[in-house]
């Protein structure tokens, strides 16, 4: 039987009600809005806003693990916060590696590890893991990467990530 990508969506809401409690509280109080006007997936807190035919490519725990994504950014106040982040673009990706680090445990595939943006992976191997969203924020900047300091004379003066730690 092949499943709607709304159908797959409450499958995946099941899923997350018996095996992510601490998510459950996010994800029971979102009205669910299909839409063309996101590309994937978003939430402004109290809704989730999801694309069909983007949702239609994925498989229920492939839905599951993008809901546990969105219901991170609302328990972590992503949406509340973006507004300190002028530039929207950069502000989601830092946003998305500070919370897929997070979550990236729980049975992300292979096809997703390959799409998210995750510390430690792809286009994001040079990023440490467990960091805040501000701290990648400011590491994105397009400043910081023409700066492209010497990792040895970072190691000299003791200015490792780990210092930098939020």
């Amino acid at each position: 039987m092949i499943l709607t990508p709304k159908q797959k969506i409450r499958k995946a809401i099941e899923g997350i009600f018996d095996q992510h409690p601490l998510f459950a509280s996010v994800v029971a109080r979102w009205r669910i809005v299909p839409t063309e006007k996101v590309p994937t997936f978003a939430t402004d807190g109290p809704n989730l806003y999801y694309n069909p035919a983007f949702t239609d490519r994925w498989n229920i725990a492939e839905v599951t693990w993008i809901l546990l994504h969105e219901a991170g950014h609302v328990f972590l106040g992503h949406h509340l916060r973006a507004d300190e982040m002028p530039e929207r673009t950069r502000a989601n990706v830092a946003m998305d590696l500070a919370l897929n680090w997070l979550i990236k445990e729980y049975r992300m595939s292979a096809a997703l590890a390959e799409f998210a943006c995750v510390p430690g992976q792809g286009k994001f191997s040079e990023y440490a893991g467990d960091r805040s969203a501000e701290f990648y924020y400011d590491k994105l900047s397009p400043e910081k990467k023409q700066e492209q300091p010497d990792p040895q004379a970072s190691n000299e003066q003791g200015n490792d990530d780990t210092q930098e730690r939020d």
